[in-house]
C-alpha cells in the first residue's frame, strides 16, 4: 500500500506559494504579480500582497479559471 501512494503522490503536480506581506500604504496597483521559480525539484510561485488571503484567493480563483481545473491548496505556516 505504500508503494501505492508514493506512487501517486509523484504523478501529482505540487506548486508551493510563499506570499510576502507588505505595507498597505506601498499597494500601488489592483494586480497581483507572481513570479515561478524551480529550487531543486520544488517549483514555487511568489508574490507579495497587502491582504494574504485576498491574494490567495486571487490566485486559486484565477488557476480555476485558467485551468478549467479546481485546485487543492493545503495551509502552513511559521509563528
Amino acid at each position: 500500500m505504500k508503494f501505492l501512494v508514493s506512487y501517486m503522490v509523484l504523478k501529482q503536480t505540487f506548486v508551493f506559494l510563499e506570499l510576502s506581506l507588505i505595507d498597505p500604504s506601498e499597494f500601488d496597483d489592483d494586480c497581483l504579480e507572481v513570479s515561478g521559480y524551480e529550487v531543486d525539484v520544488f517549483r514555487i510561485l511568489r508574490a507579495e500582497s497587502p491582504a494574504i488571503p485576498n491574494a490567495i484567493a486571487a490566485l486559486l480563483l484565477h488557476l480555476r479559471d485558467t485551468t478549467v481545473t479546481i485546485p487543492h491548496a493545503y495551509f502552513g505556516w511559521t509563528e
